[in-house]
């Protein structure tokens, strides 16, 4: 859990464009592969909206539940519960572990700590933008050597 009395500090770091976030998500059953696969390369929810690509492993499976990790780069309302809702498997407890690069320090109940200033820094640099493809370039068959 993050604490702050600052919104737009809030705002910036919880702001999927600007960084990515993972989750351990303990989900009812085991998804097969390819329901998975489908998954990371990304899904059209029960609203028509598109997810992104996402990165996911299996961390743990005792055969009624499985483990994973999911790393999203973008963030919808509730996207990884709709998301395995999709292929008709339930997620029983999820977690956030990681805000671009703090990770969730395993601390006792009631335990705090203040965030250094390389964690703080870290957390408003911004994301480096995705590369949009530019316009198509149109090329000229060449025949021979091109003079004329």
């Amino acid at each position: 859990m993050l604490l702050t009395n600052d919104g737009d500090f809030t705002n910036f770091i919880t702001a999927a464009r600007n960084r990515s976030s993972s989750y351990e998500a303990k989900i009812k059953g085991e998804p097969p592969q390819s329901a998975v696969d489908r998954l990371r390369r990304g899904v059209t929810l029960a609203d028509g909206t598109r997810t992104a690509a996402a990165e996911i492993h299996l961390l743990e499976s005792t055969g009624t539940n499985s483990w994973f990790e999911i790393r999203l780069h973008q963030g919808r309302n509730q996207q990884i519960r709709r998301m395995f809702d999709l292929i008709g498997y339930s997620v029983v407890k999820l977690r956030r572990v990681r805000i671009g690069s703090l990770i969730e320090r395993k601390m006792k109940a009631g335990e705090w700590r203040l965030l250094d200033e390389k964690e703080v820094k870290d957390l408003l640099k911004k994301a480096p933008p995705k590369r949009q493809p530019g316009p198509a370039r149109t090329r000229r068959a060449s025949h021979g050597s091109g003079r004329r």
